[in-house]
């Protein structure tokens, strides 16, 4: 288990999250050990690939006997050859063998060495549900760099849940602050009963479809319509988690949902405004600009959702 630490936040994550690729939930780092392990092996494919060279001769003569395990052993005879190959040899012969035995790629310089990380680390493993989101695809460059970490911490799967804090012994009850379901960080921004009932308002009050639900087949949308989807749908995540975590440090059992929804108009209005000011009137209303939610009249930004009265 590895301890992360950054802006006075803590995870702990295991060594197989860690190097799994982001479409399998994990972090997608590769691990260094085996990338130093299968570039110094392909190293050594490379220069036994040409035996007459003077980097093949000294590579057959430091593999002694190995070296039939990663070449054909005709002609081997006719070079000098260690009697005892080196524990770095070895290694990379031993390597070689797991590679073959667990990824069963006929030729291991065909792919890189990032690559051959990914798949020793999916190994075995099958797609996590599709109700855990993609950070690559819910955290875009245009984010709020505050929206962009917690996206970032949702799509992980890392946000201090109860459900976490109960599997290590921090917390006496994994149960969700609102009602009696286990609470994960899906259950808490889209499937415990609060959550739906704010997402519905949010709907009906700008007339999208949100939240947006990413999928491994299908990236996030694009287009000022589902651009602003992405926006509401990472500001309605955010607003939904302090609630959470008021209720759950007040101890309440609900909480007001127009209180929710006037937070997150009150923050849509700050991002598109400070959205208008850097980029000017036009390129605002080619990236943000609709007619039936948000328009520019007279320099100002106009919210002019078909039911914004629910949000005031």
């Amino acid at each position: 288990m590895f301890h992360f630490f950054w802006a006075n936040k803590q995870a702990l994550v295991n060594r197989s999250v860690l190097h799994r690729p982001r479409l399998y939930g994990g972090w997608g780092i590769p691990d260094v050990l085996l990338v130093a392990r299968t570039l110094s092996l392909r190293t050594t494919l490379q220069a036994l690939d040409y035996p007459e060279r003077p980097a093949g001769i000294l590579a057959l003569f430091w593999m002694g006997p190995l070296a039939r395990h990663l070449v054909p052993p005709q002609g081997l005879n006719t070079y000098v050859k260690r009697e005892t190959p080196g524990r770095h040899h070895a290694a990379i012969v031993a390597h070689a063998k797991h590679l073959r035995e667990r990824l069963h790629l006929p030729d291991l310089t065909s792919e890189s060495a990032a690559r051959i990380s990914e798949l020793c680390a999916i190994d075995g493993v099958s797609l996590p549900s599709p109700l855990r989101q993609l950070w690559q695809h819910s955290c875009p460059s245009w984010l709020p760099g505050l929206l962009a970490d917690f996206e970032w911490e949702v799509g992980s799967g890392i946000l201090p849940t109860r459900d976490r804090l109960f599997r290590w012994h921090l917390v006496i009850s994994p149960l969700c602050v609102y009602c009696a379901t286990e609470e994960s960080a899906a259950h808490v921004l889209e499937e415990c009963f609060t959550a739906r009932r704010f997402w519905t308002r949010v709907a009906r009050t700008f007339q999208l479809r949100v939240p947006v639900r990413y999928t491994h087949e299908r990236p996030g949308p694009s287009g000022p319509r589902a651009r602003l989807r992405v926006l509401l749908t990472a500001l309605g995540h955010h607003v939904l988690w302090r609630a959470r975590c008021r209720a759950r440090h007040y101890r309440a059992r609900s909480v007001p949902i127009v209180a929710l929804c006037r937070t997150l108009y009150t923050r849509l209005r700050v991002v598109l405004e400070e959205e208008l000011a850097a980029l000017g009137e036009t390129p605002f209303e080619v990236t943000w600009g609709l007619a039936d939610v948000v328009r520019i009249r007279l320099g100002r930004l106009e919210m002019v959702g078909a039911r914004q009265v629910d949000f005031c």
